[in-house]
């Protein structure tokens, strides 16, 4: 296509955020407005806005009040046989209107409306998280719209409130036992009672529906105390066809949408049960157990339900793990040739060309593998967050066939339970079949001893002898997995080898093979066997802890292979106190550690490429970026992967963090120099050309770990307007889970097999390779190309459809007659007829469907302040409008609420650590965070508190304000003088002394 007038004719798929439910359209023209036009039903076949299962909500049934969950509510008057089901899976059941909720209308009363119908949807993906300064919560779609206070009620969905906003709350709600309307009313001063966001955040649904009312007239409700808007849900057209266009095409996608990357490249993920898992893509394709749709050349299965998690990162450069929902693959072309992007620190990933890495430019974006260079920047983890737990291993549940070594804890239970019980019991029957032979053998099956033990009240106990039945040594039954054990198997993965008839450790360090003996006394309850072999002591340990072992992780093969050797999963989410034992031990084994006039270097050497991957990721959790090298063997030697970390002379990241300290930033990890920090070198800040050196201005780049200084000491500063939000833009590059590393060299490679992508929620990204890639837009879940207007939403049926309107109409205007006296054919009264696709007419002719503005104001001004004065200028304007109504609800609804609530979220805020985010209630005594030593700091400051309050108060005297106003004004503004300003050391004029 060489002009926009070629697409005239194309099919499009108008998208539903967040839900991938399609709807196909067909481009008919162009306009100069900045919207998107359609038919009403076309956005109404989109619309999926919906609570969260566990909602609650109150209604009166019968005179009675109840309050219930939404979920319990829908489901009890859903009625399958009868329900409508539309394209999406949606069930809707018709009410009789004998059940009524709290609701509001536009001007904010407070009333009661009869619920006219309930819905059951399919969840989405990820729902949105509204927590308010009050204490409410509310998890809704993404698209669902909330009643925000403006001086009236507007209705803005979930994903674009911001933190500040005003939420209209009920004045009153029902007590569990009132039998009568509630006395539901506004506030005493004529406006709102409101509640103020204190944040707004994604979270992975996790549930497999969602649930509405229809509510009548003003289609709302009272949800978790919160007024917000039913099932509804316009959608921003244009958004949604150049969606349909440029990604879902299928002339243009998906053969060049997003790219793929390699069958062997590696990811990191977490499987349905939690456990961390090293896999190349191809190994997580076989994995899955979701079936697999075929879509042309490409294979998909949609993964969701099966609880799979990647790492990706967030606007705030935080990590965390994420849902993986849809796995893609297809065959690579007979002559295909992959990207092959390398980095500093060893990373590479072979992708395609159109496959999306993302580079750092003065902000993150989005980048084409083939549009990459030589020394730029691309992102990678740097900390990765985990939510550690302790472990504490039962030997018998991980060996196959457990035998209980009889000792004189063991026979003394026996005992008691045959002296307990009667003759001809069941217990007694045990003894009699058999099992006073197995006694004078030393050992019973734990199943068996479980058995007899459970006839006397007792169990089997925590520190019995496991054992197989054959061998002469077993293991305790628990084994907790603490720092000392940890240390052992880091030996273990290290230097031990399952080969031989019983697990053994080799070295020919005496102190470190005595340690290693001393700790499997201590954690495994055995004495192990020591002896000199091939110039290293072996320390032999019993066989059972071999099964031990394969219950951990490592490979149950017939022939041992070290390459198959594993991290267990128990270490890599264990606390970091015993993460690091399990380093230390490693280290000792097969790691060195030295050091000469420049440089030390710490290294874990190991054939195993999972053991490699959980070396790396134990680093990250400790923001370490290792680098990573492999060294190729001949055959049959596997290769050799090196895990490096290196520092100065006499420090180094990781002996930091095995001394339980923060470790530092090389110098090798840089970020280009961002315009926010020389826009603060130009700021009135004392002493800032210091702390920003001038040379900066001359380099293209700057360590994270001197960039870090400089925002610590320029946050110590006073600082002038402007640079704390300069500040905020730097404070995520330092404080954030990512690193920048730096492309040593892009080639193309040839390639044959499967390419893979994912799909995964949340921010489109997924870990590869340990680095971060953009994951692909996959095609709609559901796909409609046709539209049944009696499976929309009912809203879009309420249309007038004549092309003039009859005289009864005008007349019925001067009365202010309710709309339904009139008879004024609407969409609805042709559903299920010929005519219901056809005679869509209109009252009023014109020239151009975009006649009115091009761009709404509210898009081309800035800040709020500007769409704020422009509002009032315009009312001067306007002689319809009183200027001075406009101010004082543009200050009781909006400013005041604001102000209150903010000053609010400041007396009950908490205190964030700048270093490693662990936040407090209240802050510490020593003003260090007691996790890592940072410093901690303010979530809500004085600038966000009374940022409105000068603008507020010029408003009220130059639009003339009543005296009500100004003075609640002034009441607020002396509360916040009270809270920020200190008495002893408050700055002071001339004038004072005169």
């Amino acid at each position: 296509m060489t002009d926009r007038e070629d697409l005239v004719g194309e099919l499009v798929f108008g998208m539903a955020p967040h839900t991938s439910a399609a709807v196909v359209g067909r481009v008919v023209g162009f306009t100069s407005a900045a919207v998107g036009y359609a038919h009403p039903y076309f956005h109404a076949a989109k619309r999926r806005n919906c609570f969260h299962p566990e909602t609650k909500l109150w209604y009166r049934e019968d005179d009675e009040w109840h309050r219930d969950r939404i979920d319990e509510f829908v489901e009890g008057r859903l009625d399958p046989d009868t329900a409508r089901e539309d394209d999406f899976g949606t069930l809707v059941s018709e009410l009789d209107g004998d059940v009524f909720v709290p609701s509001v209308t536009e001007s904010g009363d407070e009333t009661l409306k009869p619920v006219e119908a309930v819905s059951k949807h399919p969840a989405p993906a990820h729902l949105v998280r509204i927590e308010t300064a009050g204490g409410r919560t509310l998890t809704v779609t993404p698209d669902h719209e909330l009643c925000m206070w403006t001086g009236r009620v507007e209705t803005v969905a979930a994903s674009e409130l911001e933190a500040g906003d005003s939420l209209s709350i009920p004045a009153r709600l029902p007590d569990d036992a009132a039998t009568s309307e509630p006395a539901l009313k506004a506030a005493s001063d004529g406006g709102r009672v409101t509640d103020t966001v204190s944040s707004v955040e994604f979270v992975a649904a996790k549930v497999d529906h969602t649930y509405c009312l229809t509510v009548a007239d003003t289609h709302t409700l009272v949800a978790n105390s919160i007024h917000s808007a039913q099932c509804d849900g316009d959608e921003d057209c244009v958004m949604l066809l150049m969606d349909g266009l440029l990604n879902f095409s299928k002339e243009y996608l998906p053969d060049q949408r997003g790219g793929s990357v390699a069958e062997d490249s590696r990811l990191v993920a977490f499987g349905p049960d939690g456990e961390t898992q090293f896999l190349t893509f191809e190994e997580f394709w076989d994995e899955l157990e979701s079936p697999v749709e075929r879509d042309g050349k490409f294979e998909k299965r949609t993964c969701l339900s099966e609880g799979w998690e990647t790492y990706a990162f967030d606007e705030n450069h935080e990590s965390a793990p994420r849902p993986i929902e849809k796995a893609i693959r297809y065959r690579a072309a007979n002559d295909e040739k992959l990207l092959r992007v390398s980095t500093q620190f060893g990373r590479s990933v072979d992708i395609t060309a159109n496959h999306s890495l993302f580079r750092y430019e003065d902000g993150i974006e989005e980048v084409a593998g083939d549009e990459l260079s030589e020394g730029d920047l691309i992102l990678a983890p740097r900390s990765l967050q985990v939510d550690t737990e302790r472990t504490i291993l039962d030997a018998a549940e991980l060996v196959d066939d457990p035998y209980v070594a009889i000792d004189d804890h063991v026979e003394d239970l026996l005992r008691t339970v045959w002296a307990s019980t009667d003759h001809g019991s069941e217990a007694h029957a045990e003894f009699e079949n058999g099992l006073s032979h197995r006694l004078s053998k030393d050992k019973i099956p734990y199943e068996q001893l479980e058995q007899v033990l459970q006839h006397g009240e007792f169990e089997v106990p925590p520190r019995a002898e496991i054992a197989l039945w054959g061998s002469t040594n077993g293991v305790q039954r628990h084994i907790e997995v603490d720092e000392e054990f940890a240390w052992l198997l880091g030996l273990f993965v290290a230097e031990g080898t399952t080969s031989s008839s019983c697990p053994a450790i080799s070295n020919a360090d005496e102190a470190i093979i005595e340690r290693a003996a001393e700790i499997t006394r201590e954690s495994l309850g055995v004495d192990p066997h020591i002896r000199w072999s091939n110039r290293a002591y072996e320390l032999q340990f019993p066989a059972v802890f071999r099964e031990v072992l394969y219950g951990l992780g490592f490979a149950d093969e017939d022939s041992y292979d070290s390459s198959e050797k594993v991290v267990p999963d128990a270490i890599l989410r264990a606390p970091d106190e015993v993460a690091r034992s399990f380093l230390r031990g490693f280290v000792a084994g097969d790691g060195s550690d030295q050091t000469d006039d420049n440089v030390t270097t710490v290294a874990f050497h190991t054939t195993s490429e999972d053991v490699k991957d959980g070396i790396v990721f134990l680093l990250h959790r400790f923001g370490i970026v290792a680098n990573v090298s492999r060294r190729e063997r001949d055959e049959p030697r596997q290769p050799i992967y090196t895990v490096t970390t290196s520092g100065g002379a006499s420090d180094n990241p990781l002996h930091r963090v095995l001394d339980g300290d923060e470790p530092y930033l090389p110098k090798s990890l840089v970020v280009r120099i961002p315009d926010a920090l020389m826009e603060l070198r130009e700021m009135d800040i004392r002493n800032v050309k210091q702390i920003v050196p001038k040379y900066l201005k001359r380099r293209d780049n700057v360590s994270l770990e001197k960039l870090d200084e400089m925002v610590a000491e320029i946050e110590q500063r006073d600082l002038p307007e402007g640079a704390r939000s300069r500040l905020d833009e730097l404070r995520p590059l330092v404080a954030g889970d990512l690193s920048y590393l730096r492309v040593t060299d892009v080639e193309r490679v040839d390639y044959e097999g499967y390419l893979y992508d994912l799909q995964v929620g949340g921010d489109p990204v997924f870990t590869t390779n340990w680095l971060y890639a953009h994951n692909s837009m996959d095609a709609p879940l559901v796909m409609s190309s046709r539209i049944d207007p009696s499976e929309i939403d009912d809203e879009a049926h309420n249309i007038d459809i004549v092309g003039q309107y009859p005289r009864e109409f005008y007349e019925a205007t001067r009365e202010m007659a309710d709309p339904g006296e009139v008879d004024v054919q609407i969409a609805e009264e042709t559903l299920g007829t010929d005519r219901e696709y056809t005679g869509f007419r209109h009252t009023h002719d014109t020239t151009d469907i975009a006649l009115g503005p091009d761009l709404s104001a509210y898009k081309t001004l800035g800040s709020m302040m500007d769409k704020m004065d422009a509002q009032l200028e315009l009312s001067r304007k306007l002689r319809a409008v009183d200027e001075t109504d406009v101010a004082e609800r543009v200050i009781e609804y909006h400013f005041l609420p604001d102000l209150i609530g903010n000053l609010r979220a400041f007396s009950r805020q908490e205190t964030r650590c700048l270093d490693c985010g662990e936040k407090y209630r209240r802050m510490p005594l020593t003003g260090d965070c007691r996790e890592c030593g940072g410093q901690v700091n303010l979530t809500v400051h004085e600038g966000s508190v009374n940022k409105y309050m000068d603008v507020a108060t010029r408003v009220a005297e130059e639009y003339g304000c009543r005296q009500y106003t100004k003075q609640r004004l002034k009441i607020l503004d002396k509360s916040l003088e009270s809270v920020f300003e200190n008495d002893k050391n408050k700055q002071g004029s001339i004038l004072d002394f005169m």
